[in-house]
């Protein structure tokens, strides 16, 4: 069975990638992250599925973000550097990320919605 990739802000605020869609997420993205934050990339999270895994690249040229989950099997969250991608686990996850402006998070949960 195929399922959704849910994404949360800090502010509630939601938006659900069904399979065969993508989502960008930064200042003048699909999913806006910090639109008043100049630090903030216009793109910078790119999520989408691949085979039965979802991903998500960071495809901005600068800042970094951790994806931390109970589900990751390494010994702490996984970095996402600029270019860099990675499966999202099964489950809850976190994604956090910071500008010199503010620190921020966003809440990935893989499943039916």
């Amino acid at each position: 069975m195929q399922r959704d990739l849910l994404v949360t802000n800090s502010a509630g605020e939601r938006a659900v990638v069904r399979p065969g869609q993508q989502l960008v997420a930064g200042r003048a993205g699909d999913f806006p992250l910090a639109p008043d934050d100049a630090s903030m990339h216009r793109h910078f999270l790119h999520f989408w599925q691949q085979e039965d895994n979802w991903m998500v690249s960071n495809v901005g040229s600068f800042l970094a973000a951790e994806l931390s989950s109970p589900h990751i099997r390494t010994h702490g969250p996984i970095r996402l550097l600029p270019h860099a991608t990675a499966a999202i686990p099964e489950g809850t996850s976190l994604l956090c990320f910071t500008t010199p402006s503010g620190s921020y998070e966003l809440t990935l949960t893989r499943g039916p919605h």
